[in-house]
């Protein structure tokens, strides 16, 4: 050991030596040793002969990235037969080296030093508990530390007698020091005292024998266990030392074999050199261990569970109330072990388990003060605590208004942001508006007003910050509204009183929505419609602003006004001159008697009942006709005013033949009129007995109770008699007149019929192979509510009319087409039923036509009311001249 530190400077003068790699080991072999003269001061020169050594521990440095070899320091392999010789030198810096006084071999030398070990020594006993009494426990690293304390701060170094080496006993050097020093001797002194200590506390040590260029030197190792695997605590007690010595690194020899672990408790005082516990190796070209008690087993040591390091940071700092703060411990540490375990308290009464990340997010609701605790936990259950008082920081609210709220194209739009506000910082916010998609950039609380000349949608996004960089947003997608544009259409030639005009806005359009609502204000002081077309007749004449307003889906309002005149149409009249003529006679029709109270009459249309597709446009209200052929007509007259109004009359004429009345005609109503049918069958029932059915008649059914179909003389539409069908109560009757189809053309019939207000039945072609009572066709019907049904009710197309009061003879006249079903029907000389095919006329089985063999005549009493019979005149059958 060196004269500033322990031990006398020595040196190896020389050597002559094989480098061989014996793994990752560093093998040396050291053949003689040559003094030279021209180094100063020589206390002592050890060459070991006929050595060769391998190095099976591997010196190591550990530190923040594991372990590390070192170049030199190496432990030489242990052989007890090498021969040491010692030359002492005169003590003291600058003496010269003096010629060998004595050999010794190894196993001499380690029989002397654990001689003067002089383990156990009450003395050396009594000093070891005292070090260790303020650090209890089982051979723990605290209690070398103590004794490694105790011993480098406290020696009295002193030289051995010139020429002599001696080895001092352990309790010897202990009480050299008087109480005053930790002890007294040299470096072997010292370092047999350490592990005498390290023994008496049930540690386990060995000295090393160093010997090198820079001289001779002893040292103490305690060992700490085996590397490596689970149950490994040599990490943890490194690193505990480099805490505690805040060191880099701590040096060892680690055996390459066994894995164990010794640390070097060396010691000296020139800079560069050992002052705590794994300090560096003395540079030596051999380091020889010296083992001892070697006959008991190697006891490692115990690491101390020094409190783990609770360290966080938290992100972004301050927090912003709303938004996620990230907690990070991951700089918490635990010297010698690990954390196991982090437990956060928020502060806002939120907290969360053990956990074994050390990260974690959370958000506070609020602002202010609050108080973060974290608390770890090693693998040793050891805890410790940290906390941090934080200002959470409430963000800004941005809020902005829209004047007009739903602007339209042309529209100065306004925007206020002066609604926003920090509860921190109240109205100090910083603004930044982007407006239009960003072509405008406004840093103010309410910029410019913006004009908008097109239709479309633009951003609208503003941010506001307050003065802890905290951050609200708000956007919105501004809808510049195109306005609907509402337009009016009428039928022009309905501008008259008494006529329904139909209003429409149906052209009306909203380029970017839809128009959802429509209000008609037509000038009258009428109610408002709310459709988008309307029906609205005029009760009075003259000029009228007619007014449209229309909404669309965004709230735009369009409106639009048209003036109109309602006209008073014309009063229509004309005679016939002469009123009854024949055939080949020219009548005169004159209109002059028609009129317009508000203009004139600029048209006159005839139709003179001949079947033509149009009228005849007259000018004048004088027209002339001859009818070719005898028969009725009826002539109707459409007169036009100068603002398109029209009115129409219609009156009948009844075109004879003269008196002869033979051939192809017959007489009706009086007058001898032209026959436009082939008759099959005609009978006015005069000629028949009263209760008497006539021939071609029969009962299809009968019903029950009393009842009875027979020729009467209660009613007669002429003559006398007439046919009564009279069904029983809660029953029906028919009387059918059978014939045989045409195979094409058209056949009718034609009958004259009364029925009391109350009764129910019907006059109608019969399929009877349909049902009970078969199929009817074409014909009409009587219910018990007074009204006619034209067809009858096996349709579901029907043509009501009210019966008038009492009883009444109606003429109902009925034909079909044999092949296609098409029909039309008669009631009063007014037609109903125009050509209509059976699918148009929605019959019950539109097949039916094609079965039909008979007229039917029926009375059915269904109800409670009391049975009334149906009267049938005037029957003919007959097919249609073409």
């Amino acid at each position: 050991m060196r004269n500033a530190g322990l031990c006398s400077r020595s040196f190896l003068r020389g050597c002559t030596a094989a480098l061989l790699l014996c793994k990752t080991t560093l093998c040396l072999k050291i053949h003689h040793i040559i003094m030279s003269a021209a180094l100063p001061l020589i206390l002592a020169v050890i060459a070991i002969f006929s050595f060769t050594a391998c190095a099976q521990e591997v010196a190591y440095a550990y530190g923040d990235s594991g372990g590390r070899p070192l170049e030199s320091g190496n432990i030489t392999q242990y052989n007890g037969s090498d021969i040491v010789t010692s030359a002492i030198a005169s003590a003291g810096p600058g003496s010269r080296s003096l010629p060998p006084k004595s050999t010794k071999n190894v196993e001499e030398i380690k029989r002397e030093i654990n001689l003067k070990l002089n383990i156990p020594n009450p003395t050396v006993e009594d000093k070891g508990s005292n070090l260790v009494l303020d650090y209890p426990g089982d051979r723990t690293i605290g209690q070398i530390c103590s004794i490694y304390n105790y011993m480098v701060g406290n020696w009295s170094y002193k030289a051995d007698t010139r020429g002599i080496e001696v080895f001092q006993y352990s309790n010897k050097s202990l009480e050299n020091g008087k109480g005053r020093y930790s002890g007294q001797g040299d470096c072997d002194d010292f370092s047999i005292l350490m592990a005498s200590l390290i023994e008496s506390i049930g540690g386990t040590s060995r000295i090393i024998l160093a010997y090198g260029p820079d001289g001779g030197h002893a040292y103490t190792e305690v060992y700490l266990g085996k590397v490596g695997g689970s149950e490994s605590d040599v990490e943890r007690m490194v690193g505990w030392l480099r805490k505690n010595y805040k060191v880099k690194e701590i040096n060892t020899h680690t055996d390459l074999r066994t894995d164990d672990v010794w640390l070097n408790l060396d010691w000296w005082r020139e800079p560069g050199g050992a002052k705590h516990p794994g300090g560096p190796f003395f540079k030596a070209v051999s380091q020889v261990p010296i083992p001892i008690r070697e006959n008991t087993s190697l006891v490692p040591l115990i690491p101390l569970n020094d409190l783990p390091e609770a360290l966080f940071t938290i992100s972004p700092s301050p927090p912003n109330a709303g938004e996620n703060a990230s907690f990070d411990a991951s700089k918490s540490r635990d010297i010698g072990g690990r954390i196991d375990s982090y437990l956060w308290d928020f502060g806002d009464g939120n907290k969360t388990g053990k956990m074994s990340e050390p990260t974690v997010n959370h958000v506070y609701l609020k602002g202010g003060p609050y108080t973060v605790i974290l608390v770890v936990e090693d693998d040793e259950g050891a805890t410790n605590i940290s906390s941090q008082n934080i200002m959470i920081n409430n963000p800004p609210v941005a809020n902005f208004t829209i004047m007009p709220q739903k602007p339209v194209v042309g529209d100065k739009v306004k925007f206020d942001a002066s609604q926003s506000y920090d509860e921190e910082d109240g109205k100090n916010l910083a603004y930044h508006w982007e407006i239009n998609n960003n072509s405008a950039i406004f840093s103010v609380a309410s910029p410019l007003k913006q004009v908008y000349d097109e239709k479309g949608m633009c951003w609208v996004n503003l941010t506001v910050t307050d003065k802890n960089g905290a951050k609200d947003y708000k956007n919105l997608i501004l809808k510049i509204n195109q306005p609907p544009i509402p337009r009016i259409s009428f039928d022009r030639a309905n501008l008259s009183l008494g006529k329904m005009i139909n209003f429409s806005a149906v052209s009306s359009e909203d380029f970017d929505g839809e128009i959802v609502s429509y209000v008609w204000d037509f000038g009258d002081n009428s109610s408002v419609d709310s459709n988008k077309t309307a029906m609205h007749g005029y009760a009075e004449s003259g000029d009228k602003i007619i007014r449209l307003s229309v909404w669309d889906n965004d709230g735009a309002r369009s409106d639009i006004s048209q003036e109109i005149f309602i006209n008073r149409p014309p009063i229509v009249s004309f005679s016939i001159d002469p009123t009854e003529p024949n055939e080949g006679e020219q009548v005169s029709f004159n209109a002059s008697s028609s009129s317009d109270p508000d203009g004139k009459i600029e048209r006159y249309l005839w139709d003179f009942g001949i079947g033509k597709f149009m009228p005849e446009v007259y000018t004048k209200p004088i027209a002339e006709h001859t009818y070719i052929i005898a028969g009725r007509y009826d002539v109707n007259l459409i007169v036009q005013d100068d603002k398109g109004a029209n009115s129409t009359m219609i009156k009948s004429v009844e075109v004879g033949i003269g008196d002869d009345c033979s051939g192809d005609n017959h007489w009706e109503n009086g007058k001898c009129v032209h026959d436009t049918s082939t008759i099959i069958y005609r009978t006015d029932f005069e000629k028949y007995n009263v209760s008497t059915l006539p021939p071609g008649f029969g009962i299809k059914y009968n019903g029950k109770g009393d009842q009875y179909q027979a020729i009467t003389s209660d009613a007669a539409h002429s003559g006398t008699k007439s046919l009564q069908v009279w069904g029983a109560p809660h029953w029906g009757a028919n009387i059918d007149y059978y014939f045989n189809m045409p195979e094409s053309g058209r056949i009718g019939f034609e009958v004259y019929l009364k029925a009391n207000s109350k009764d129910e039945g019907s006059a109608q072609f019969m399929n009877p192979e349909g049902a009970a009572w078969g199929w009817g066709w074409a014909g009409i019907g009587f219910d018990e509510n007074g009204n006619i049904s034209i067809p009858a009710s096996s349709t579901s197309k029907s043509f009501k009319m009210l019966q008038p009061p009492g009883d009444q003879w109606y003429k109902v006249r009925s034909e079909m087409d044999v092949v296609t079903g098409a029909t039309w029907i008669w009631v009063n000389n007014i037609l109903y039923v125009d050509g209509e095919t059976p699918s148009e006329m929605g019959k019950v089985n539109p097949d039916a036509y094609k079965g039909i063999r008979a007229i039917t005549f029926n009375d059915a009493s269904w109800y409670e009311h009391p049975s009334t019979p149906i009267y049938i005149d005037d029957f003919k059958l007959y097919t249609v001249k073409s």
